[in-house]
């Protein structure tokens, strides 16, 4: 486990995954490293993979918040909003003050277009817990959704200020860049994050994109090779 969590701050998804897998295979029941393979699962954009592991998890600890907040995650990305739903009422009442939960009812709220609600729930994650990515971003895709990318980009930027070194920012600021018709200062954001973090793939798909978005194809699929 004490590998697998070494990998995954280096951002060695597959090396992580193969230690947490492992740390199964010795212990099914092991809490946290379903819960670890969940959320990598989630990153890496295979939401059906992370269900399962979410769903053990619970099975294996019941009262554990964070497998729930995986559970609720997993459920969320796969679109089930009733089932995510019941979770996300069983935290907000056994774990009311934890930013994560708050963030996860914005998420549910967001996804029912009910953005007054999302946006105070995303408000009060960041009450609890300062800097939260999780609160950031969902603030940020509203931002977007309202056509208010330099709202996005002026929260963003006094956070990057904080934490200049914050991968999962700079790929949010980017975006709300790109949104405002920047692009020169969403790519320079994209790659202060893969510099930073050369394992971090979220930021050579963002480079990727956007130089399609330019027509600029080569360098597109160059991005696309790195990762």
């Amino acid at each position: 486990y004490a590998l697998g969590v070494v990998h995954d701050r280096r951002r060695d998804v597959a090396e992580a995954a193969k230690s947490y897998n492992e740390v199964l295979r010795l212990n099914p029941r092991a809490t946290a490293a379903q819960v670890a393979l969940s959320r990598l699962s989630l990153a890496s954009g295979a939401g059906t993979a992370a269900l399962p592991y979410a769903e053990d998890a619970n099975l294996a600890a019941p009262t554990n918040v964070a497998a729930r907040v995986a559970l609720a995650k997993s459920l969320l990305a796969a679109g089930d909003l009733a089932r995510a739903e019941t979770e996300i009422n069983v935290l907000l009442k056994g774990a009311p003050n934890t930013s994560a939960t708050h963030a996860l009812n914005g998420s549910l709220q967001a996804a029912r277009n009910d953005v007054v609600a999302a946006r105070h729930s995303f408000e009060r994650a960041l009450q609890l817990m300062p800097g939260s990515v999780d609160a950031l971003t969902g603030l940020t895709l509203l931002d977007l959704r309202a056509k208010a990318p330099a709202q996005a980009v002026a929260r963003l930027e006094s956070e990057i200020a904080k934490r200049p070194n914050e991968a999962a920012l700079l790929v949010l600021v980017a975006e709300a860049h790109s949104a405002a018709g920047s692009q020169a200062q969403a790519e320079q954001a994209l790659r202060r994050a893969v510099s930073v973090h050369p394992g971090f793939t979220a930021g050579y798909a963002g480079l990727a994109q956007l130089f399609m978005k330019q027509g600029r194809l080569e360098d597109a699929r160059l991005e696309f090779e790195r990762i």
